[in-house]
């Protein structure tokens, strides 16, 4: 690629990588950073975006920042309190910094080498069309795991039909951290970009999956776990259908249980229960209760309203004809 190089002001960027073709805005409040904006309005508005290596460093240098940055166009500019601007901007192409001129200035005045020239010259139709639909399927089973691109959003992705678009949208859309952005900055020959791109959504793709299982694995220890709290055997292969009364109420117990609710709304959950079934349900639920949980209870069980509950309200034909706060605790 041929390298044009010039001079614009510059903003050093705190935790965020600007890509071409992103359209963002972000707040600015340091001194040199207002001032660049404002040379850049008076002249065709356009600014050099560099991100800092270590977001806390307060007066970047050259050393401070990575080498490969983003030119854009401010599009709008809004003064906020506390001296704060948001700008609006439309980044257009990399760039590499050559120096900062003049560090003692009012603001940055980055010189830059500007790339030129497209490399999708380099690979042919057929490797270009492999490219395509290599990436497209890496993309697809992206969206299909994370959820985390629309399908609105995703199908016009997968539209485009030139590589370096598509690895320039897919790079825009993709939820990554500013170093992992900045990597895909600094790639700027399409090859090295599209590789750097394939193994990030791989990676991505990869995680996804771990965290499937591993989220898999614990819902189903959570499973046996309630089922254990109400006297059940999770690994019984006893049908269900030949449960008996009292088993199946343990069973909608460990149902309402095992999402671990803050509150657990209960309909006359002991019937169909021995008296030591009873006993045990009762320590359940107190130790629920010890735990914070929220029990609401509909029974007509006087033992089991006296032994759990702490507010009382009494129901005739629909209508509440009585209501009582408990003074004292029932411990078991």
């Amino acid at each position: 690629m041929e390298e044009v190089t010039k001079v614009l002001p510059a903003i050093a960027l705190r935790g965020t990588t600007i890509l071409p073709d992103m359209i963002v805005h972000f707040d600015i409040s340091r001194p040199k950073s207002v001032r660049a904006v404002e040379e850049a309005m008076l002249g065709d508005q356009k600014i050099f975006l560099i991100t800092q290596k270590d977001p806390d460093t307060e007066v970047p240098g050259l050393l401070d920042v990575y080498k490969i940055g983003t030119i854009a166009v401010i599009k709008q500019v809004v003064r906020m309190p506390k001296d704060v601007l948001r700008i609006l901007v439309e980044a257009e192409r990399r760039a590499e910094l050559l120096n900062f001129e003049e560090e003692e200035s009012e603001y940055l005045r980055a010189e830059v080498a500007l790339f030129t020239g497209s490399d999708e010259m380099q690979f042919s139709d057929i490797e270009q069309e492999a490219m395509l639909r290599n990436l497209k399927e890496l993309f697809a089973v992206y969206c299909e795991q994370t959820q985390k691109v629309s399908k609105e959003l995703a199908g016009q992705i997968l539209g485009t039909e030139e590589v370096g678009k598509l690895v320039d949208q897919i790079c825009m859309n993709l939820p990554l951290d500013y170093v992992n952005r900045q990597k895909l900055l600094e790639a700027v020959e399409l090859s090295e970009r599209y590789d750097t791109l394939c193994v990030m959504i791989a990676n991505e793709i990869q995680i996804q999956e771990i965290r499937s299982e591993i989220q898999g694995k614990i819902k189903d220890e959570q499973i046996k776990d309630a089922i254990r709290l109400v006297g059940l055997d999770p690994e019984s292969k006893k049908a269900v259908g030949k449960y008996s009364l009292g088993m199946r109420q343990r069973l909608g117990l460990a149902q309402a249980l095992m999402e671990n609710p803050d509150i657990l709304l209960l309909d006359e959950p002991l019937s169909g229960l021995d008296n030591d079934g009873v006993q045990e349900m009762w320590k359940l639920f107190l130790k629920q209760k010890e735990d914070g949980k929220l029990i609401v209870l509909a029974s007509h069980s006087k033992e089991d309203i006296g032994t759990l509950c702490d507010e009382i309200f009494r129901f005739d034909k629909g209508k509440m004809v009585g209501h009582e706060i408990k003074r004292e605790e029932i411990s078991m």
